[in-house]
């Protein structure tokens, strides 16, 4: 659910808690009035808290996804790196060294 209807939802609630604090402030229920007031302000806050959390909760979001993208990049760069040595130890130390039981000493990441 998106965070548009809560706010809509809160905010209309709070609404008709004016209308009925307006209704109720001449007569002699007024510290009804007070209650309504009160509910209605604190509808009014969450309305508003609701429509804030939801950009913040999109970028978030956004930001969540370009992360994993660049992980995924960095992952195959890395095993396509890894592929192209000639033997693990090389690809360990950059063409350095190489595995003399399985290695030709020809590193083609080099």
């Amino acid at each position: 659910m998106s965070h548009h209807c809560p706010a809509l939802a809160f905010r209309a609630s709070a609404c008709a808690l004016l209308g009925a604090t307006a209704a109720t402030a001449p007569t002699p229920y007024w510290p009804a009035a007070l209650g309504t007031m009160g509910g209605a302000l604190a509808l009014a806050w969450y309305g508003h808290c609701e429509a804030v959390a939801r950009p913040r909760d999109r970028a978030d979001a956004q930001r969540e996804r370009l992360a994993d993208c660049a992980l995924a990049a960095d992952t195959t760069r890395g095993w396509a790196h890894l592929n192209t040595a000639c033997c693990l130890r090389s690809w360990e130390s950059r063409g350095a060294e190489h595995d003399t039981a399985h290695c030709t000493g020809q590193d083609r990441a080099a």
